[in-house]
């Protein structure tokens, strides 16, 4: 794997966003984020359902929408030597 457009601002603000995201979600549902168990909880429970279905679309759209309106691939060819 070769790390050639590591830009440590973005990755730094995408952390940031990462994390205020799962201080939103704490502060409006008083659970932390947690992709298995919104996972389970989703199809397992009745519980939250409808909050962890929308959590779990949005991350499939996310990256759509992103590809959508920056005309950027998301995933380019990875090369092993």
């Amino acid at each position: 794997m070769n790390i050639v457009n590591f830009t440590p601002v973005t990755a730094t603000l995408g952390g940031m966003i990462i994390g205020l995201a799962v201080v939103i979600f704490f502060l409006f549902n008083g659970r932390l984020v947690g992709i298995s168990g919104i996972a389970a909880n989703a199809l397992s429970e009745k519980n939250n359902r409808f909050d962890n279905l929308l959590f779990l679309i949005g991350l499939v759209i996310g990256p759509i929408l992103y590809t959508l309106f920056t005309k950027k691939r998301l995933i380019s060819q990875f090369q092993i030597h």
